[in-house]
């Protein structure tokens, strides 16, 4: 058996450009929506601040289903059973949805904080930037990952699924 080649012609499958903005509009709505219903679902009111959470989430979704798709049809390319393709896209979506939601939310914690933080490259400004990402991660572990980890989950098993099942 050979390998496919490591840079595929452009030429090769024009439309799966379009299927992955397609499942990336996809997934920051799911992402996006199951943040706003499950906010709205604990009593939480509709405010400029709840909204730029949902902004925040389904940015994180999108750029993180792009980063998926390549992560997980790399993958497939060299290891092309189901249920590698379904390990793949399980851990690659996973992971980039919480690690781009995650950096989204540390640079918005950073433009905040930053009217406090030294101006200049110090040895002070390298330690305010690592407890600001300290701390931005913790809030999004304890907030973010629990608000979306009911509906999230089933949501990743499934697309993780239906990819497996999708000839490469």
């Amino acid at each position: 058996m050979t390998k496919p080649p490591i840079h595929p012609s452009l030429s090769e499958d024009k439309g799966d450009g379009v299927q992955a903005i397609g499942f990336a509009i996809f997934w920051a709505l799911a992402i996006g929506g199951a943040f706003f219903a499950l906010t709205i679902g604990r009593g939480h009111a509709v405010s400029e601040r709840s909204l730029a959470a949902v902004a925040l989430f389904s940015a994180g979704g999108f750029l993180a289903a792009l980063m998926a798709l390549g992560i997980a049809g790399l993958i497939a390319k060299y290891r092309p059973q189901p249920s590698a393709r379904f390990a793949a896209m399980f851990i690659a979506l996973t992971l980039a949805t919480a690690g781009i939601t995650a950096l989204l939310f540390y640079l918005q914690f950073r433009i905040y904080y930053s009217q406090w933080h030294e101006p200049h490259i110090s040895r002070g400004l390298l330690t305010e930037i690592i407890f600001t990402l300290a701390s931005s991660g913790y809030i999004f572990g304890v907030k973010g990952v629990r608000l979306l980890t009911p509906v999230a989950l089933p949501l990743i098993f499934a697309v993780s699924f239906l990819y497996a099942r999708r000839k490469g």
